[in-house]
């Protein structure tokens, strides 16, 4: 498996798929308007749960634009894009490449996407693009309204595992969101005997101060040097 950065072209290259979701934000669809993507198949699958928002409106334009149009619950999901992109590495075409628009999708799902890309990667040569639109800020919850971490594991059981050396402490890499104190809550389960963080750094300059405030009790405790900034539009570097 190779990983490039994204190709600024992207949007001018012809996909054999195009996957979206149909989601309730907005920007569920914004990447479909804004390019008009050349794809021999569409597919946009929709949540089965929440139908609020901005969802009556996303359905409808995929629908009125040439996209196959599914409501799914997780486990139909998966089931769903691996066929699709079975049908891809089995087709004649000679652009085997396919779009995927994460902007919208579960963590759950984007374990699905990724999971179903490399079993069939396994055995067949296809590209995967994958595009994100990024959010307008939001005020975060407030600390009354914060529900608190009611799980711990992996996000999938694919990407589930056990080392073969239990003695060693185990180390944390947290990605930090804005959510009061969700990623120290994580780390107190884990009791990581070493925690590095990685800190978006957006170009929505709000999002900052509030990130910094709902992890500041973590940040407290950890070395300047294991806590890592990236950038959110620049996620290969």
């Amino acid at each position: 498996m190779l990983v490039v950065p994204l190709q600024e072209h992207w949007h001018t290259r012809r996909y054999a798929l195009c996957v979206a979701a149909v989601g309730y934000e907005q920007r569920a669809r914004h990447i479909s308007q804004q390019f008009q993507i050349q794809s021999d198949r569409r597919l946009a699958l929709a949540f089965d749960h929440q139908h609020e928002h901005e969802y009556a409106s996303n359905l409808e334009f995929y629908k009125s634009s040439g996209f196959d149009v599914y409501v799914c619950d997780d486990h139909e999901y998966r089931i769903r894009v691996e066929a699709a992109f079975l049908d891809v590495a089995r087709s004649s075409s000679e652009h085997k490449r396919v779009l995927v628009d994460i902007s919208s999708l579960s963590r759950v799902r984007i374990a699905h996407v990724v999971d179903a890309a490399r079993d069939i990667g396994a055995n067949f040569a296809i590209e995967f693009t994958y595009v994100y639109s990024l959010a307008l800020f939001s005020t975060p919850p407030s600390v009354d309204s914060m529900l608190i971490n009611s799980h711990v594991g992996p996000v999938t059981r694919a990407f589930a595992g056990w080392w073969e050396e239990p003695d060693r402490a185990p180390v944390a890499v947290v990605g930090l969101g804005y959510e009061q104190d969700k990623a120290l809550g994580a780390v107190e389960i884990l009791q990581a005997a070493e925690v590095w963080t990685f800190k978006p750094v957006s170009k929505i300059d709000e999002y900052t101060p509030a990130l910094n405030a709902a992890n500041d009790a973590l940040l407290q405790n950890i070395l300047p040097e294991r806590q890592l900034e990236y950038r959110v539009q620049e996620p290969y570097d």
